[in-house]
C-alpha cells in the first residue's frame, strides 16, 4: 500500500476545503490513506469493495461504480481513485480474458471513473443511497456489489462483523435485522457497536451519513485523547 500512497499523495491540493456542502464532502477533502488507516469510517458495503478490491484485483460493473462514487462523495478527489484503481485492476476474474484484452477493458473501466467523477463532463454524479443499492439484483459470480446486510448470510456475514471488532453478543441483532429484511436497520446496529455512540436517525439511509457520523466519532476521540495527553504531560511538568 505505501509506494501507492506515497506517488498519490503529491497530487493533494495543498489548500484543502473543508466546509461540507450538503451531504458530500469536497474532493481532497479526505486522503485514500487515511481511510484505508480506518476502514471502520465506512459502513460494510464500502469496506467490503475496498476489501475485495485488494483481494481480486477487479470490480465489475456496479461494484466500480459503487465504490468510485463513495470515494468521491467522502472526498477522495479524482486523481487518488484514479490511481487507486490503475493499481489495483491487474487481472480479470474470468481466465479466458487474455491479458491484452484485460488491458483494453482496462481503459474503458478508468474511462467510466473518470466520467463518474465529471472531470471532463462536469456533471454532477452522486453517491448512491441504500435504497437504490438495496434495489439492484443480487451479486452473481466475481460480483461484489449491494449490501452485505441484503446480499450476504449470516454465516457469511458473522466473520465481517469478527474483523471489526464486534463481539459475539452484540452480533444477534444485527444478524436478526439482516435476515429479517432489515439490512439498515442493521447497519445502524454496526455503526452503534463499532463506534460505541449512538447514530443519528432512525436507520441508516445513505452510506455518506454513516461515514461522516463515524468520521465525528473518530475525530471526538482523538480529541480526547490529545486533551488527555495534553494534560498528562502538564502533571508530568509540575511534577518536575
Amino acid at each position: 500500500m505505501l509506494p501507492l500512497f506515497a506517488s498519490i499523495r503529491a497530487d493533494v491540493s495543498k489548500s484543502r476545503r473543508t466546509q461540507v456542502s450538503g451531504r458530500w464532502l469536497p474532493p481532497g477533502t479526505l486522503d485514500l490513506e487515511d481511510l484505508y488507516s480506518d476502514l471502520s469510517m465506512l459502513p460494510l458495503c464500502g469496506s467490503n469493495l475496498l476489501r475485495h478490491l485488494e483481494k481480486n484485483k477487479h470490480l465489475k460493473f456496479h461494484g466500480r461504480n459503487q465504490l468510485a462514487l463513495l470515494l468521491k462523495g467522502v472526498g477522495v478527489e479524482f486523481s487518488q481513485a484514479e490511481r487507486l484503481f490503475k493499481a489495483r485492476f491487474t487481472r480479470h476474474p474470468d481466465p479466458s480474458v487474455t491479458a491484452d484484452e484485460y488491458t483494453k477493458k482496462k481503459r474503458n473501466y478508468l474511462r467510466s471513473v473518470r466520467g463518474l467523477y465529471g472531470v471532463d463532463s462536469g456533471k454532477n454524479y452522486n453517491p448512491y443511497c441504500c435504497d437504490k443499492i438495496i434495489s439492484w439484483p443480487r451479486p452473481a459470480r466475481w460480483q461484489c456489489h449491494g449490501c452485505p446486510y441484503q446480499t450476504y448470510t449470516p454465516d457469511a456475514l458473522r466473520p465481517m462483523l469478527d474483523v471489526m471488532g464486534i463481539p459475539r453478543g452484540e452480533q444477534t441483532g444485527i444478524l436478526h435485522a439482516a435476515s429479517t429484511a432489515k439490512p439498515k436497520t442493521a447497519c445502524r446496529l454496526v455503526f452503534e457497536a463499532s463506534q460505541r455512540a449512538k447514530f443519528d436517525g432512525p436507520d441508516v439511509s445513505h452510506p455518506h451519513d454513516y461515514f461522516r457520523q463515524a468520521r465525528g466519532v473518530v475525530r471526538a476521540q482523538a480529541a480526547l485523547a490529545a486533551q488527555d495527553e495534553f494534560e498528562a504531560d502538564g502533571l508530568y511538568a509540575e511534577a518536575g
